[in-house]
């Protein structure tokens, strides 16, 4: 790029419980990244269903669209990653059937996913998808919609997962990322393109799947009916790595020397895993339900989803509606520094962790009162408990993790949330017995500019995006210590949920 010059990229990072709208600036050989605006992501309950208002969402996308060009010159594209599984339905008329409901909607889970197994196995679902089957993932809630001869499904011209949603909403043009598409289960992991057989078990027309594309590329530019609402002129929708953890990695700085990384992605989710070129089929792997995802540029990333940072931000909600008033996270990690330590040890992978609990803290206490396990109170520790029992969950993944990818691991990538908070990153040290690497914090929008970057044609592929998020980012590094102390305690938890950690 021309010296003096400052291309900016709108980013646009939908997580499951807020949003944010951003500014990547880029001006050869370093970026930085300013975020506009912050908005809340709530999931609504009617009539018992629970889905997202995803019209707010696109109003809160052109608002921060708006933002960007009242503030900032030569804007060169805009793009969106938002969470995986779920997604939108269109009519044959371009409009969206219905806000999509929810992947925590109960009715999503209730079919039996053995309803899909017409003509192949479980095992060879696997062998094709590298994912375990599930009844929240696209391919089997499909299924169910085709079994109750939907309205939704048969008025259904065109499937899109909500990040190629959004896309379709500033650009008219209908495509799925390979990100989001592997994420259906309707993708061979090897081939990396729509999977008949699995589509032909859940019974709907494949007509309905736009073509699979990569990532960094332009799609098409914003329509002239929004460009005039907004009054700004007319520029390009990029495709990024459209689900948000597959962006997030694809964020991770690295020197170009460096190896395919190691990471834990924290959110709502802990995303425990390592990037491959292949797939990683292993029946042993399955039973402990780790999974083969699209990454970036069609990568693989090998992994081992988690309850995260849901639990403690379920607390949240609760603690800040008896008080009415907000609680800063600041507050909450100083609520839980000079608490005893491992006072309370859960298992954040029981299922009554994962649901909407409207009182989690008293989930927490029932729980531990079921289980014999001391019960935590207050707010600090209750807050210990969540993130130790993290910490002592993906101990055990992490084990589990080396075994099946056969290779050391040197170095954990610590990119999300989590990076804020000191003691889970220490801990998190401590427990896996590794240095930490932690950083950047909005890996997610780092990996959404960089693909944009490259669509721009300002670098050819990721290696030099992940340099690129090296050389401006900045990164703290935890190393192990109170191993001893850890290594004893951890025994004592697998000892304790042994029923469930059997191996």
């Amino acid at each position: 790029m021309e010296k003096d010059r400052k291309n900016n990229y709108i980013v646009a990072d939908f997580g499951a419980s807020n949003g944010r709208i951003c500014v990547g600036t880029y001006y050869g050989g370093k970026f930085e990244i300013q975020t506009l605006h912050r908005f809340e992501n709530s999931q609504v309950l009617l009539s018992g269903r629970y889905f997202w208002d995803i019209l707010k969402l696109f109003s809160e996308l052109k608002k921060g669209i708006s933002m960007a060009f009242s503030k900032y010159d030569n804007i060169r594209s805009v793009a969106v990653d938002t969470w995986g599984l779920d997604f939108g339905l269109i009519d044959k008329s371009g409009k969206l059937i219905s806000n999509p409901i929810t992947y925590r909607d109960p009715d999503k889970s209730c079919r039996p996913v053995e309803n899909l197994f017409k003509t192949i196995t479980l095992e060879e679902f696997y062998e094709l998808t590298g994912y375990f089957a599930t009844p929240l993932a696209p391919a089997f809630y499909l299924e169910k919609l085709v079994s109750e001869k939907s309205y939704e499904l048969e008025n259904t011209y065109k499937y899109l997962p909500l990040s190629n949603l959004f896309n379709y909403f500033l650009t008219g043009n209908f495509a799925i990322e390979y990100s989001t598409a592997c994420g259906t289960l309707l993708v061979n992991c090897h081939t990396k393109t729509w999977e008949d057989k699995i589509i032909k078990n859940s019974g709907f027309s494949k007509s309905i799947l736009p073509d699979i594309i990569s990532p960094g590329v332009k799609i098409g530019n914003i329509s002239g009916e929004i460009c005039n609402e907004l009054g700004i002129k007319t520029f390009s929708v990029a495709a990024v790595v459209g689900h948000d953890s597959a962006s997030a990695i694809a964020g991770i700085p690295l020197c170009t020397k460096d190896t395919a990384p190691a990471f834990l992605s924290t959110g709502t989710w802990l995303v425990l895993g390592v990037e491959t070129d292949s797939p990683i089929i292993n029946f042993g792997a399955l039973r402990h339900l780790f999974t083969n995802e699209g990454g970036v540029l069609r990568k693989n990333f090998f992994a081992r989803n988690l309850t995260g940072f849901w639990i403690i931000q379920q607390c949240v909600e609760k603690w800040q509606s008896s008080s009415g008033s907000m609680i800063p996270w600041s507050e909450i990690d100083g609520s839980y520094e000079k608490v005893q330590p491992f006072l309370s040890l859960i298992n954040t992978e029981d299922p009554i962790f994962t649901q909407n609990n409207d009182d989690m803290p008293e989930v927490i206490r029932n729980y531990c009162n079921q289980n014999k396990i001391p019960v935590p109170q207050s707010v600090g520790e209750i807050s210990r408990c969540i993130y130790e029992s993290l910490v002592m969950a993906v101990r055990h993944y992490y084990e589990l993790l080396i075994k099946y990818y056969g290779r050391k691991i040197n170095k954990l990538h610590l990119i999300g949330g989590g990076v804020n908070n000191r003691l889970f990153c220490q801990w998190l040290a401590n427990a896996l017995k590794i240095e930490i690497m932690a950083g950047p914090v909005e890996a997610s929008s780092v990996g959404n500019l960089l693909m944009q970057i490259m669509a721009d044609g300002e670098i050819k592929n990721i290696k030099e995006g992940r340099q690129l998020s090296f050389d401006s980012g900045k990164l703290t590094a935890y190393e192990p210590s109170d191993c001893d102390l850890w290594e004893n305690k951890y025994k004592e938890y697998v000892n304790f949920f042994n029923f469930l950690f059997k191996q």
